[in-house]
């Protein structure tokens, strides 16, 4: 799977109500939207490969984003794949 990697340009709100400040980058996955136009507010970074890790996987992200969207510089951020039952 792919998605796409956004920048805004300028401070606006999204189509899906989300506050983007200038300088903010995301991810928009083909499970997010069918299709999706760029606005004017928007710059397109590049296309990136989605990383999916198995049951006996695990990884570290560095400098992981936290809840209020930032990027926590300097932190680490452990993921395990959860086990349903």
């Amino acid at each position: 799977q792919k998605a796409i990697a956004v920048r805004a340009t300028k401070t606006f709100k999204d189509d899906l109500g989300v506050t983007r400040k200038n300088g903010d980058e995301w991810l928009v996955r083909n499970t997010d939207t069918e299709t999706y136009i760029l606005g004017v507010n928007e710059t397109f970074l590049d296309t990136v490969k989605l990383t999916t890790l198995t049951s006996r996987q695990y990884c570290v992200i560095l400098n992981p984003i936290g809840s209020d969207g930032r990027p926590q510089y300097g932190q680490r951020k452990l993921v395990k794949v959860r086990h349903s039952s």
